[in-house]
């Protein structure tokens, strides 16, 4: 049985702690402060850092792990079989002047997944 892993960069993660260096302190700060409109503020930044973590683990938890003869298994421990397949979709980006890139690759299975 052949499998291929699939190795996911390191990149979200490390963008997703340097937004909690920023956010975080300063959101604490601010709502420890005068006022209802700072204290507001800091808890919009806590909130939006919130949001950016779930994202960034949602993300990941459904990305492919690996590969292989049968299917392919996710981060979140799903298994899909190939015989579900049901089409690969390519999306691509349109840069500035009509320049396309390939920006991901969906690979749709039965029952929606």
């Amino acid at each position: 049985m052949d499998q291929l892993d699939v190795r996911a960069s390191k990149l979200p993660l490390v963008l997703v702690i340097l937004l909690g260096i920023f956010f975080v302190p300063i959101g604490l700060t601010l709502i420890g402060g005068p006022g209802f409109g700072l204290r507001a503020i800091g808890l919009m930044c806590l909130i939006a850092f919130g949001i950016v973590v779930w994202l960034a683990r949602r993300g990941h938890r459904r990305s492919v792990r690996r590969f292989s003869d049968e299917g392919l298994v996710r981060n979140d421990g799903q298994s899909f079989a190939w015989a579900d397949l049901d089409a690969v979709v390519n999306k691509l980006r349109v840069r500035p002047y009509g320049r396309k890139s390939l920006w991901r690759t969906e690979i749709h299975f039965k029952q929606g997944q």
